[in-house]
């Protein structure tokens, strides 16, 4: 059955999907958006249209028609030259397993798993291959990294080791020190390696084993492994170590496989490094052994020797004891009509942090709309007072976030919904009591707590070799504090639930998603944490991705696009968990997580099939394209187009041929972008490719940095100069 509610407002809508007899089989829809939604009437009239032409209602497409001139508009004929354009595959080792397609699931109750751990046996260790490893082990503070390196030098492996301290030294032939907050020491490790002929292919980075708890600050962040991680991916691409290369990363304190285990919200770090350099860099191959705290025993040794040894392809391992585990994500139905145990409360009080967009907006007004909720809104301390909005209305440079945050606070208010809005510095736990103390003064009783993210920027989302210091104090530390600091003050409440709205980048990982995959692991781990401690039921929620409100899905990426889900979807997903509360963390995915996983693993072939020097891949013809071809004029625009034609098998590429046309996506961006930084010794951001995907841009791009290097250096010269005529003249008037 389809309802199409006609008219303005959304209203009989909300009140059809909460029906007892609505079920997943209906369509609801609209035909005019919300006062609130920023978009086109006819836009949105016509999407709703292209929906019940999907859902199977017959159209009167002459009526739809009837006022519009037609005309012919003759498209251009294929030329069916006979001209193979295809890549001829590598051969692979082994018979791979068909990958299964993920499909969207038609059902919502079929969105939801839940991680589990399983039993698995011990791998089958591979015979002992001396002449074909060399290791290297970033060493720890309680000796495992030591044993592991003894076992492999009597087996008759050549190990390296190194470990943390001020500065890169070389102890001895096999013995290194480095800082590991620089990223240039980690290049330096490997030229030294690669002088003496040690280049590694197998790596083991223990560094991160820790016997304490690590607090949220901005050292331990460092100490968490996280940058050492990331700072070895990006100086295995900048030494360019051809050849697999298999990282272990071995560590303490980030899986909960038995209930006394403790969880370090802040070692959860290391899971996202762990799932996507394999994602950028296809020949690195990374898995993640967790081990229990303590000082490793003889077993346990033995235990990893045989991982490490091992073609076991499992991306997280832990071990307990002589058991092998290994994560799975189990599917769970939350039905529409399921009993609730934890049923929200009619007028209860909802504090929703980042309540004005994004997903913390979508459950507000679902709040308000159902259960009049009466709302404390959290904002952060840049948000104006409420005596400020109509002047800041007013001014047309008022950003637009602000705008619309305003905006959305009016139409609360307008609704006759109960609201309080206050601004606080989230990484101040003392701001953030005095904060919930204020709003209890207000409303009473707090019963429940939303934290989102809000609307994440762009400066997120960059691959690894993009990743520097300053986007971590600008992004991931911050976050993980005001994480931190709502964890410490919610410990002295008892409420209904907690909950934080994560990603399922911490699942799937994904291109240009460490940062952004690191924030919703610390949020998982730390619904763990707080489990353990407090009797507060905290719940980190997976997310897929969710459709903007003021954008159609197809502006989204397209391998995004076919799994985003719907504001009023996700908002009925959001009940169904709230009122189960299922587990510490649930995993939200429109499309088969399994199909999906199996897709986001790393490719078994290279990338562009190049040798050392330079071969390149059979060339073929430039296809047709939807510009002319323009050939490249200056030495920068040629070596741009000639990294190009070796990475698409083309001979011919002109410099305003279109990147993603031609057949280029996010990987084959990161690695292309990567070449051209060592080709051209230039910094050029990946982003910058998305911008305007031509060689003319990105040579434009790299001239104006060039003249802009070379004007600073002729002012600074120009300013010696005049300081050494200056001194000059002084000195000849005394």
């Amino acid at each position: 059955q389809v309802l199409l509610e006609m008219g303005p407002g959304q209203t009989l809508t909300a009140l059809a999907k909460q029906h007892p007899a609505h079920t997943g089989q209906h369509v609801v829809m609209a035909s005019l958006r919300q006062p609130h939604q920023q978009q086109s009437d006819v836009a949105f009239l016509l999407n709703t249209l292209g929906r019940l032409w999907v859902t199977g209602v017959k159209i009167d497409w002459p009526g739809f028609y009837i006022h519009e001139r037609r005309a012919r508009l003759p498209l251009p004929t294929y030329p069916f030259d006979h001209q193979r354009y295809w890549i001829e595959p590598k051969a692979m080792s082994g018979n791979l397993p068909a990958q299964p397609k993920a499909i969207r699931r038609a059902e919502m109750a079929d969105w939801f798993y839940t991680p589990t751990w399983k039993q698995s046996p011990q791998p089958p260790q591979l015979a002992p291959n001396p002449e074909t490893k060399t290791w290297l082990i970033f060493e720890d503070k309680h000796g495992l990294a030591m044993q592991l390196a003894q076992q492999l030098v009597q087996a008759g492996y050549t190990v390296s080791r190194a470990r943390f301290a001020e500065q890169f030294a070389r102890l001895s032939a096999h013995e290194y020190t480095l800082n590991s907050q620089r990223r240039e020491d980690y290049a330096a490790l490997l030229q030294a390696l690669s002088a003496q002929g040690h280049r590694p292919n197998q790596i083991i980075h223990c560094a991160s084993l820790t016997s304490d708890r690590l607090q949220v600050t901005r050292e331990s962040f460092q100490s968490s492994g996280f940058n050492s991680l990331i700072y070895l991916a990006q100086a295995l691409e900048e030494q360019n170590l051809s050849g697999p290369i298999d990282l272990s990363v071995i560590s303490n304190q980030v899986c909960q496989i038995e209930s006394a285990d403790e969880v370090d919200p802040t070692k959860a770090l290391l899971l996202s490094p762990c799932r996507v350099i394999p994602q950028e860099y296809p020949t690195i191959t990374c898995r993640y052994l967790d081990i229990p705290a303590g000082k490793p025993s003889a077993p346990l040794v033995r235990q990893l020797l045989r991982e490490l040894q091992s073609a076991a392809t499992e991306s997280i391992v832990a071990y307990r004891g002589p058991r092998r585990w290994i994560q799975s994500f189990e599917a769970i139905r939350l039905t529409e009509d399921s009993q609730p145990s934890c049923p929200l409360r009619e007028a209860g009080v909802y504090v929703i942090v980042n309540g004005l967009t994004g997903v913390g907006w979508a459950l507000a007004q679902y709040l308000t709309q159902t259960v009049n909720a009466r709302l404390v809104l959290l904002e952060d301390a840049g948000f104006p007072e409420s005596t400020q909005w109509a002047q800041l209305l007013d001014q047309l440079d008022t950003p637009v976030a602000i705008r619309q945050k305003i905006q959305r606070a009016q139409q609360l208010e307008q609704n006759g919904a109960q609201v309080l809005i206050l601004k606080v510095n989230g990484a101040d736990p003392e701001q953030m009591r005095s904060t919930l103390a204020r709003a209890a003064d207000r409303f009473g009783t707090l019963h429940g707590v939303i934290h989102t993210l809000g609307s994440v920027g762009a400066e997120v989302f960059s691959p690894i070799q993009d990743l520097d210091n300053h986007q971590h104090e600008q992004t991931l530390i911050p976050t993980m504090q005001n994480l931190a600091a709502l964890a410490e003050t919610l410990t002295e409440r008892e409420l209904d639930f907690c909950m934080l709205t994560s990603s399922l980048s911490s699942v799937l990982g994904g291109l240009g998603q460490a940062t952004h995959a690191a924030i919703s692991l610390m949020m998982d781990a730390l619904a763990e944490q707080q489990n353990q401690a407090t009797a507060t039921p905290w719940i980190s929620v997976d997310w897929d991705v969710w459709q903007p409100e003021e954008e159609a899905t197809a502006t989204m990426n397209a391998s995004l696009a076919q799994y985003a889900i719907a504001p009023l979807d996700g908002v009925e997903a959001a009940r169904r968990i709230l009122i189960n509360l299922p587990g510490s963390r649930i995993v939200v995915s429109t499309g088969d997580l399994a199909g999906r996983l199996m897709q986001r693993l790393p490719a078994l072939v290279e990338l562009d099939g190049q040798t050392e020097e330079g071969a390149l891949r059979a060339q073929h013809p430039r296809p047709q394209l939807s510009n002319p071809y323009v050939a490249p004029r200056t030495e920068l625009e040629r070596t741009i187009v000639k990294a190009w034609q070796e990475v698409f098998g083309l001979e011919q590429i002109g410099i305003d041929d279109n990147f993603f046309e031609l057949g280029g996506n996010s990987l084959i961006a990161i690695h292309t972008m990567g070449r051209l930084k060592k080709q051209l010794h230039a910094d050029v951001p990946t982003a910058a490719l998305y911008q305007r995907p031509t060689a003319r841009f990105l040579a434009e791009l790299l001239a104006q940095d060039e003249d802009q290097a070379a004007q600073q250096m002729a002012e600074r010269l120009a300013k010696r100069k005049a300081d050494l005529s200056r001194r000059t003249l002084l000195a000849r008037r005394r």
